[in-house]
């Protein structure tokens, strides 16, 4: 049985965060579980230092839980640029679609920023697939087939769980763009990248903007893609709720290869949502030291079933 559910909130457009994105299907809970939403509590953890990129700011309004917890980075040798991560809740999407699902509302919210005067000039140079690993650092989909000496018979099992596995990695979408910031103090042009990431329940979205006199554009691509290479993976969702109940139903007459990739592939979808039962088992003390942590409780009401 499958149900639909969305989050029951409308997210604020604040410059240029995203709105919220499509309905979102989740698994029907069980009998133990009937009363949990979703997720009854997040808990967003950005560590106070991910390589030379220092957390400078954290935002969360708990009046609108929506919009999740803004984490602002500095980066000691670019002192006038600042590299922002929104974090926000979106609940079960397709992993293969959930990015292209977000996109419309993420250029949207862009040209929102222009409607309003805060941006003018805007061009959309790039929207293109940004995979967290960059591509020569990528393993190929079944390592289990490159190691194999030529004169080895194949693994199917082995091949479909490495096949499995990289399909639940996460994949971004990268938006690069020109446009003109609108100050009081006068108008700058400036390069700006945009990160759309789907993980753990949650859409991260990465905002980075520099003057177009400060840097040449292919260091600042290089620079903005880096950032977001190393602040999403770093910044980590425990949630607890619903989502922690595991329990797989398998059609007893489909044949054994049918039920372990049915079973791999829902192991795989409970690994990515990062789900518990309680902090303990999350060992959120252990991942809070030295971090900067925005606890999200939900009601009931926060979650719909339709």
């Amino acid at each position: 049985m499958i149900a639909k559910s969305t989050l029951c909130m409308t997210l604020a457009l604040f410059a240029f965060t995203l709105a919220a994105p499509a309905p979102a299907a989740q698994p029907a809970p069980t009998t133990a579980q009937a009363e949990q939403p979703l997720i009854t509590t997040s808990y967003l953890i950005a560590p106070e230092r991910v390589g030379d990129f220092v957390l400078e700011k954290t935002t969360f309004d708990d009046k609108n839980k929506a919009a999740g917890a803004g984490f602002r980075y500095a980066l000691p040798d670019y002192g006038q640029i600042r590299f922002d991560v929104f974090v926000y809740p979106t609940g079960r999407l397709p992993h293969d679609q959930a990015v292209d699902l977000g996109m419309p509302a993420f250029k949207s919210g862009v040209e929102a920023a222009q409607s309003n005067g805060l941006i003018k000039d805007l061009v959309f140079l790039a929207d293109e697939p940004f995979p967290l690993q960059p591509p020569d650092a990528q393993p190929p989909a079944s390592s289990a087939t490159a190691a194999r000496p030529a004169d080895k018979p194949t693994d199917p099992m082995a091949e479909m769980l490495a096949t499995i596995a990289h399909e639940f990695k996460p994949i971004g979408r990268r938006l690069r763009m020109r446009d003109t910031l609108v100050d009081a103090r006068g108008d700058f042009p400036i390069y700006s990248n945009g990160y759309l990431f789907y993980r753990q329940l949650y859409y991260y979205k990465v905002r980075i903007s520099a003057g177009r006199d400060l840097i040449s554009e292919a260091e600042f691509d290089a620079l903005a893609d880096r950032a977001a290479r190393t602040l999403v993976p770093a910044i980590e969702v425990i949630n607890l709720g619903g989502c922690a109940n595991k329990e797989i139903q398998v059609n007893p007459d489909a044949g054994s290869d049918t039920v372990a990739e049915t079973l791999m592939r829902k192991l795989a979808q409970f690994e990515s949502e990062n789900c518990f039962a309680d902090t303990q088992a999350a060992k959120l003390d252990e991942k809070s030291e030295h971090a900067s942590v925005v606890t999200i409780h939900f009601n009931a009401s926060d979650w719909k079933t339709e």
